[in-house]
């Protein structure tokens, strides 16, 4: 597959399936949940938005990284929302699924305009000038492959919902086999930069989503949230959505070195998940709660 087909028609027409597939699980009434849910929901947002991207600029810091420009592909991936597929973990862990569903829709709405603001100054302190997001683009992009997808899955959800609910496990399972199709393609066009940068990246990435799950619950838990909402907050931040941050890397920046800390924490991120998944089911059954 050529490079210009992968990263040019692929990646966002494989995003905009996944964000179709969010929309159809979405209601506006689950936006309530804020207010049903509001200590899950608003240190989950704090979680996504905040402690993930100073973890990750904590570790570009301290850890020695190939280049500037692996170090943006950490940091990018940092900064993607959540991933559709930690509302199916939260359901297995019996965590709030309710709550999940709202952060996920809610955070996929901020980050078309966080990710290209916020990567485009943490990179310019990282190294001056190396790298230059193009803003404009950027966020047209990622609105246009956000927005109109969800807004039509949640038609479809409003005015055919037996059809939704047909539609969204074959979209999830999509949304995964893609992912994986996705990466594969991009490991064989730079297969030389993802073995040169193999051993150097595997520790980090894997300590970055280590922190991410335990960052996640332990956040909740500092913040009093029950133990189904600890659940639903270590998968919601822990599981990111690798698509998104593939498109800003191999699409928009088209920048080969970036797709490498993208491509390693999408496939980790699935192994912590069912470690973490086996945990919560060795636990027992959570409160559910939502603490106020």
């Amino acid at each position: 597959m050529e490079s210009s087909v992968l990263s040019a028609v692929v990646l966002p027409l494989s995003l905009f399936v996944v964000m179709a597939g969010i929309g159809l699980s979405l209601q506006l009434r689950d936006f309530a949940n804020v207010i049903k849910y509001p200590r899950t929901v608003l240190t989950g947002l704090g979680g996504q938005l905040i402690l993930l991207p100073l973890l990750a600029l904590l570790l570009i810091w301290i850890y020695p990284f190939a280049s500037p420009l692996v170090a943006a592909g950490f940091l990018i991936i940092a900064l993607a929302p959540g991933g559709a597929t930690s509302n199916l973990f939260t359901f297995l862990a019996k965590g709030e699924v309710a709550a999940s569903i709202t952060l996920t829709a809610i955070i996929s709405l901020i980050t078309p305009f966080s990710i290209p603001l916020l990567a485009a100054w943490f990179l310019n302190v990282i190294d001056p000038g190396q790298i230059e997001i193009p803003l404009g683009e950027t966020i047209v992009q990622l609105v246009a492959i956000t927005f109109v997808p969800v807004a039509l899955g949640m038609a479809v959800r409003r005015w055919a919902p037996n059809v939704a609910e047909r539609l969204m496990k074959p979209v999830q399972i999509f949304s995964l086999a893609t992912l994986f199709i996705i990466i594969a393609g991009i490991v064989a066009q730079t297969w030389d930069i993802f073995v040169a940068n193999f051993w150097s990246m595997a520790p980090i990435t894997t300590l970055l989503v280590a922190l991410a799950f335990a960052g996640g619950y332990g956040l909740a838990r500092i913040a009093n949230v029950t133990e189904a909402g600890r659940r639903t907050l270590s998968f919601e931040i822990g599981l990111q959505n690798g698509t998104t941050a593939l498109l800003v890397t191999a699409t928009i920046l088209g920048i080969p070195e970036t797709t490498i800390a993208p491509m390693f924490y999408s496939i980790l991120m699935f192994v912590f998940a069912g470690l973490a998944l086996l945990v919560f089911k060795r636990a027992g059954e959570p409160e559910t709660a939502d603490a106020t």
